[in-house]
């Protein structure tokens, strides 16, 4: 009796669990949709996603429903689509993560470039880390962020001793 009474409440755990998931998924879903509707200049670059419970994984679906891969997307799309993701984690989970990100400015035509910082940057309520080159943040004034970084870090690397420190400033102030 305490076997199937045990049974019967994994049973009931199991349903729960799945319910759970199902809800939290459609909060990300619409929060990713969401987002990667404002930073693509593609009329739905993903047209919709779904959990594919069997595979363990997010399915990208295109106009016609059919799965796409992510090997379908530019290095730019894959950057908005990563974005896009991490975004929806935050909002899902309610929580105020960092996002670090490396050179995405390099990644994106100047359309995408503009509705990352107007939507992602300029509306952020989190963290985000720039590992940028020396050409990607210097246009700073000119997209106006300047009031939205916090602080400029240089990883000067050391060829002599290969060793590398972390200093305030950016490239042009060495």
């Amino acid at each position: 009796k305490k076997i199937d009474t045990s049974n019967r409440l994994q049973n009931l755990l199991d349903e729960y669990i799945k319910y759970l998931s199902t809800i939290r998924f459609e909060s990300f879903r619409e929060n990713f949709l969401n987002v990667i509707n404002q930073l693509s200049r593609k009329k739905k670059l993903v047209n919709d996603i779904i959990l594919d419970s069997d595979l363990g994984k997010i399915l990208f679906l295109d106009a016609n429903g059919d799965s796409m891969s992510v090997r379908e997307f530019s290095a730019g799309e894959s950057e908005i689509v990563a974005l896009s993701i991490l975004w929806a984690i935050n909002k899902t989970s309610g929580r105020k993560h960092p996002i670090i990100t490396d050179s995405p400015l390099n990644r994106l035509d100047k359309i995408h470039r503009e509705k990352f910082i107007e939507v992602f940057i300029k509306n952020s309520d989190h963290q985000i880390i720039f590992l940028s080159t020396d050409e990607e943040i210097k246009d700073a004034k000119h997209y106006k962020i300047d009031p939205f970084i916090n602080k400029y870090l240089l990883i000067d690397h050391d060829k002599q001793n290969k060793t590398s420190k972390i200093k305030e400033g950016y490239f042009d102030d060495k």
